[in-house]
């Protein structure tokens, strides 16, 4: 019997896992970037081909296919109004926190090593290297915390996938009524 359950539930598992990839979302298809996802409730930064000098950060509320439009915060928005993007390199931003968390400690454990040997006097060396080393940390993740993915250019695009496989009234395949 628990055989049989232990079936079930991987089966179950694994059609919950199918059904739930099929969604909605917006794909910006870029050589440098591959492929970007934006599922509903991400947040978005971009600039508009209306205003292309003023970055805009809206959460995505949803997403209309039929009709090629993305709901945010501010209002409504089509993919072929947006001027470029912007997303996290996470990799140069994990790393900046990496160097900027191990110079504050520098400061933070050279104070507490101190203290537990006598009398706490912060030393210069220390609060000079964990500065210095946390605004390293910093500086990386600033300058190389974010890649921008110009837009409307030949190369890149920004457009709405809808995968649910629904299938509109108009084509759906009427079958013969038989009559007895």
């Amino acid at each position: 019997m628990s055989f049989l359950i232990k079936i079930f539930l991987c089966i179950s598992v694994s059609l919950t896992a199918l059904v739930g990839q099929a969604d909605v979302f917006l794909r910006i298809e870029h050589p440098d970037a591959s492929n970007l996802r934006y599922y509903v409730g991400d947040k978005l930064e971009f600039r508009t081909l209306q205003h292309p000098d003023v970055w805009r950060l809206e959460k995505i509320l949803k997403f209309i296919p039929e009709e090629d439009i993305m709901i945010t915060d501010a209002g409504y928005l089509y993919p072929h109004e947006l001027h470029s993007t912007r997303y996290r390199n996470r990799k140069a931003t994990n790393f900046g926190n990496l160097i900027f968390s191990l110079g504050a400690g520098v400061v933070v454990y050279g104070g507490i090593g101190q203290l537990y040997h006598g009398e706490y006097q912060a030393s210069i060396m220390s609060v000079l290297i964990g500065s210095i080393v946390a605004g390293v940390g910093y500086a990386l993740k600033k300058l190389f915390g974010y890649k921008k993915v110009p837009l409307n250019n030949n190369l890149s695009k920004a457009k709405i996938i809808d995968s649910r496989f629904s299938v509109p009234d108009s084509e759906t395949p009427q079958l013969p009524i038989r009559s007895r």
